[in-house]
């Protein structure tokens, strides 16, 4: 416990920690002090909406995350992100794949001498709508090669399953930006981790808003605050496209796109 006497101050480390013990404290004290008493089910029941709703909210800018996919030569597809050292490891415990934000996969350089930009331009497995690749797989079934185009199946177990066409004749090395898939349905104290420290105090005001009001016990201050609070994230965090995005981007010079050449149709 810090102390404080004439002339100075205990500068010891807070002991301080956001942990899931702590919200529902905090929400009991609080909803307590109106005459309220919510169970601690309401109480989680209340976190899981508000991290669930809060992480879906918005594309935020720290959802993405640039991957490594290598896809072996008996079809698994395994998922590495890049790590401090310049290597590439497996996803964190919290770090669950949901979907591509690239339109494309970029396949690994095949030969040295091809350069940088050529890889970035031609190299790729481009993302096809449902009726086009319905199309290539019914025309071309059971062709195989350097896929062309690819797809994801999701399913209600959470699993995914991925399609390319023409089916991979061999084991392959992709490179792609990704969506994490946010928050799990069991609730612990590194279910708030997904988000950045600038997110714990509003998603901690956040549950106490919903509790009262679940309760009929709304608070216009609080409910300002959090809204206050939410506009200044969204400034900071939100995954706005803007001129960076266009940077290093390919330039249609020579009219390629519509025929084909830069990902466009088959």
């Amino acid at each position: 416990m810090a102390t404080i006497g004439t002339g100075e101050v205990d500068s010891a480390a807070s002991t301080v920690t956001f942990t899931l013990q702590n919200v529902r404290r905090f929400v009991l004290i609080r909803a307590a002090r109106r005459g309220l008493y919510p169970t601690v089910e309401e109480i989680d029941q209340a976190i899981q909406s508000t991290l669930n709703e809060a992480y879906n909210a918005r594309r935020w800018r720290f959802r993405r995350l640039l991957v490594r996919l290598t896809l072996a030569a008996d079809n698994a597809l395994t998922i590495k992100k890049r790590d401090g050292s310049n290597d590439w490891t497996a996803l964190a415990a919290n770090q669950k794949f949901d979907m591509v934000s690239t339109r494309a996969l970029y396949f690994d350089a095949d030969t040295a001498e091809r350069s940088t930009w050529a890889r970035v331009t031609t190299d790729h497995v481009k993302f096809g709508t449902a009726d086009e690749f319905a199309r290539l797989t019914a025309g071309d079934a059971g062709d195989t090669g350097r896929p062309q185009r690819f797809r994801i199946e999701g399913s209600s177990s959470g699993s995914y399953t991925w399609h390319f066409w023409p089916f991979p004749d061999a084991a392959y090395t992709m490179y792609a930006e990704i969506f994490l898939e946010g928050p799990q349905a069991a609730l612990g104290d590194t279910s708030f981790d997904e988000f950045p420290p600038a997110f714990r105090t509003v998603l901690r005001d956040s549950v106490l808003l919903r509790v009262l009001e679940d309760r009929g016990a709304a608070d216009r201050d609080l409910r300002e605050r959090v809204m206050h609070a939410q506009s200044q994230l969204l400034a900071e965090f939100e995954d706005v496209p803007g001129g960076a995005d266009d940077l290093g981007g390919p330039e249609d010079v020579y009219g390629d796109v519509a025929g084909g050449m830069i990902g466009g149709p088959l």
